[in-house]
């Protein structure tokens, strides 16, 4: 499991590091930060999966789309442009520093040094790009290292803007994907449930309204717990490289396609899947889970996700619904979750700091941590953080 991420000078975190308990919340104001708190995890991640050897990394790829060298720079004054992304568990830090392609293609990053943290010794490697193999060298290897490039490779991604009005969904390009990835749009969603239908899952991921542990009851019982009657059916079918999913809310109903059915449950089917299918361990990394749900089911996806890590499946959250937030709350004071297992940072890059200096002049973003105690509440409620009601009531 990712412990924490660090970035330097990596777009507006000059100095950026936090911790990843399994249940994390990313909230703030719009560009204030959160989604390029991950982008530089995501950049190893797609590295990893993509173009394992050698020391170039694509800028632009299956995870991240981030343009050119120059747009990822921070405004810290460096004698050579660079940036750092890091990544510890309880056991390694690693961190790698990244230099423009030598060839000026701006398009690209170099790794130039790979510093590697255990204990309290940490050991710098420089690079030479011609020689480099990967992100993690087998020379400088070892298996605290090596659990957490795997961690990293296998990170699973739900984008905010998730498949919807298809008639048919792809399989896997690839023989053996990876277990738990349904795609940034949630487009692999239906193949995994078509596939893993009939197999039992992990038993404390189950929903307490269905005591049957397979795929298919488990997805409809979670799915139930957001929408009242919901149950999904997908079959692959045969000769053919595409899968049929189709969507009820009643037992009394014919299936019919999603498209004709909400937006909703299209949108939280990727997420229920990708959860309950995921290994142990496993970091999934989910961007507006919120999206299209009531505000009752936004608070029920946070309690349906607090399950899944406290079943031991990272969990890392970038929301705006305070419903979400209520959720994982309520799990806490139930005791689903324990409060140190979640933690929640607002981002607000224009805020003052505590001595009142300008964002420019104490330079990058540095997110408040919140922390839920076991009553499931809060100790810190920053100005801006999921306060907008009590604002609008207090004028009307």
């Amino acid at each position: 499991m990712i412990s924490g991420l660090s970035l330097v000078n990596f777009k507006c975190h000059n100095n950026l590091s936090i911790d990843l308990p399994a249940l994390t919340l990313l909230s703030g104001f719009n560009a204030g930060g959160k989604t390029s708190s991950m982008q530089g995890l995501l950049l190893v991640s797609q590295k990893l999966r993509e173009d394992p050897d050698g020391a170039k990394l694509s800028l632009s790829g299956r995870l991240v789309q981030l343009g050119s060298f120059s747009d990822l720079l921070g405004d810290l004054e460096l004698e050579r442009p660079k940036f750092q992304i890091g990544a510890h568990t309880k056991d390694i830090k690693i961190e790698w520093v990244l230099t423009q392609d030598e060839d000026n293609e701006n398009s690209r990053a170099v790794i130039s040094e790979i510093r590697k943290t255990t204990g309290n010794v940490t050991v710098s490697h420089k690079i030479r790009p011609s020689s480099a193999k990967g992100l993690m060298p087998a020379r400088i290897s070892n298996e605290a290292a090596s659990n957490l490039i795997k961690d990293i490779r296998e990170l699973s991604v739900i984008g905010a803007l998730r498949s919807s009005g298809r008639e048919l969904y792809p399989t896997p390009k690839v023989s053996e994907p990876l277990r738990g990835w349904v795609g940034i749009a949630g487009e692999l969603a239906p193949w995994w449930f078509a596939k893993l239908l009939d197999d039992d899952i992990d038993p404390e991921r189950m929903c307490s309204n269905d005591p049957a542990k397979t795929l298919r009851r488990q997805v409809n019982a979670w799915g139930q717990s957001l929408f009242g009657g919901f149950e999904a059916n997908a079959a692959i079918i045969a000769n053919s490289d595409f899968v049929q999913l189709e969507f009820r809310t009643s037992e009394r109903e014919v299936y019919r396609r999603p498209e004709n059915v909400g937006y909703g449950l299209s949108y939280a089917f990727p997420i229920i899947v990708a959860c309950l299918i995921a290994r142990k361990g496993q970091t999934i990394y989910i961007d507006s889970p919120e999206a299209h749900l009531h505000p009752a089911a936004q608070s029920m996806m946070g309690q349906f996700l607090a399950v899944t890590a406290a079943a031991g499946v990272q969990v890392i959250i970038e929301t705006h619904s305070d419903h979400v937030l209520n959720g994982v709350r309520l799990s806490i004071k139930k005791g689903i979750l324990p409060s140190d297992s979640a933690a929640v940072y607002f981002f607000d890059r224009n805020a003052l700091s505590s001595t009142n200096q300008l964002y420019e002049e104490r330079r990058g973003v540095n997110p408040v941590k919140t922390i839920i105690d076991p009553r499931g509440r809060l100790k810190h409620w920053p100005t801006g953080f999921f306060d907008q009601i009590e604002t609008d009531l207090a004028q009307l």
